[in-house]
């Protein structure tokens, strides 16, 4: 006799969710244009429906995050490393974003 495994579970369709994501290139920029490297980029949805993240801006400044759809808060390390208001960023989900962040 084989050994009977039990049923799998029913899956209800109404159950499952679906976030579409879209990666943001970016480059955290000084007032003069030069590059800042070592920036910490943060980002916050709101309404919160995916957690925050935070990237670190490569020795050119740039970074690349992967965000769920919706409304994004974009916040940078100031000198004090306190997070500054940078700007507010809509993600579709459709296609890559470009944000240029200027920050001292």
């Amino acid at each position: 006799m084989q050994p009977v495994s039990p049923p799998a579970p029913a899956v209800k369709v109404d159950r499952i969710a679906f976030r579409a994501e879209a990666r943001v290139d970016g480059q955290v920029m000084r007032l003069d244009r030069t590059p800042r490297a070592g920036a910490q980029v943060h980002v916050h949805q709101r309404p919160a429906q995916a957690p925050n993240q935070t990237v670190t801006a490569n020795g050119a400044g740039r970074f690349q995050a992967n965000l769920a759809s919706g409304s994004w808060l974009v916040y940078v390390n100031g000198s004090d490393g306190r997070h500054v208001f940078h700007s507010r960023i809509e993600v579709d989900g459709k296609r890559p974003s470009q944000l240029t962040v200027v920050a001292r």
